[in-house]
């Protein structure tokens, strides 16, 4: 596999562990609760995925200091993230409780406040050494200040060139006002050049509406693509003021977590090669174009689904994964 050709990506946003839940051992104590905590956070997961692929991301937001934000610092940075943006603050870790059904569909519980991930404020913009190429921004750090007033002067600061990828990736339990993520999300849609949510985002951005009228409805206020991702039913695809869906790959779901920041990582990466910013950029992507990376980022997901646990594979278990042409739409 070639090398990708050279971008500077930044992905911004939070930092934080997922912790599960398991039955206690047999012999254990119990009334013992037994939690196993992984590194998560939507946008440590894409900046973690984008880095496994080979792009060199960099990461801007903030890590506690302490052990466990050393452990989040040592898997981006291991992961090839670059770490020149990334922040130490004096504040807790925050949690998300996952608990899983027997389909791997999970529920989430939040527990964070003034929490690490959070204090990024706008003079820590002067961490990052230039204006990014390609920024991704998702999930609750959009709604949730001071990190949310950061991201939106960063937005604000963005050259005509910069592609702007945007995942709400909906946390209602973090931020439960569906006027607080519609005031801080309709500036972000106006400017991004993708966009990519779930069905579930949807319906709670405009619970009125079908899924798929509001993606349709976001496309044409905006012309950039539209990505709704429907979990087992698929994807539908807007772009170009048209639409098409696709079908998700079929496997045994082990869990989702992770699923949708797979996805998103894949759209980065496409967005992001050279012969394809300025397509987004003028708004003239084809939907051919859109569908296949659909496709692809489908397929990912599904691989993320048949595993326990969010990790996006390296590039060359990644390639051994999927089938090569669909692997090549993310390989320069």
């Amino acid at each position: 596999m070639t090398e990708p050709a050279t971008t500077n990506i930044t992905v911004a946003g939070e930092a934080l562990y997922d912790v599960f839940p398991r039955p206690a051992a047999q012999g254990d104590d119990p009334s013992a609760v037994v939690l196993d905590a992984v590194t998560g956070g939507s946008p440590f997961n894409v900046a973690c995925g984008l880095g496994r692929l080979g792009y060199g991301p960099r990461f801007f937001g903030g890590l506690a200091n302490g052990a466990l934000g050393d452990r989040q610092w040592s898997i981006l940075e291991g992961a090839g993230v670059v770490m020149d943006a990334t922040l130490r603050r004096p504040n807790l870790v925050p949690l998300m409780l996952i608990d899983l059904a027997e389909d791997g569909q999970p529920t989430y519980n939040y527990y964070g406040q003034s929490t690490a991930d959070l204090q990024v404020v706008t003079a820590d913009l002067e961490s990052l050494p230039a204006a990014p190429d390609v920024l991704h921004l998702g999930s609750y750090s959009l709604a949730m200040p001071p990190i949310a007033d950061t991201l939106a002067h960063l937005v604000a600061s963005l050259t005509a060139s910069s592609l702007l990828a945007i995942d709400p990736n909906v946390r209602a339990m973090v931020e439960p006002d569906v006027a607080v993520w519609r005031a801080r999300l309709d500036p972000l849609f106006a400017r991004a050049d993708i966009i990519k949510l779930s069905d579930e985002d949807a319906a709670f951005l405009a619970p009125d509406q079908a899924p798929e009228a509001y993606a349709a409805s976001l496309h044409a206020r905006t012309g950039a693509p539209v990505f709704l991702t429907r979990g087992g039913e698929g994807v539908t695809v807007f772009a170009q003021g048209d639409v098409q869906s696709i079908a998700a790959p079929q496997v045994t779901v082990v869990d989702t977590v992770g699923a949708g920041d797979s996805f998103q990582t894949v759209l980065v990466a496409w967005a992001s090669q050279p012969q394809r910013r300025p397509a987004l950029a003028d708004r003239s992507v084809t939907l051919a174009a859109c569908v296949g990376i659909a496709e692809t980022a489908a397929a990912v997901a599904a691989q993320i689904c048949a595993q326990k646990g969010p990790v996006l594979p390296q590039a060359d278990a990644l390639a051994q994964a999927v089938s090569p042409d669909l692997f090549e739409r993310i390989s320069a």
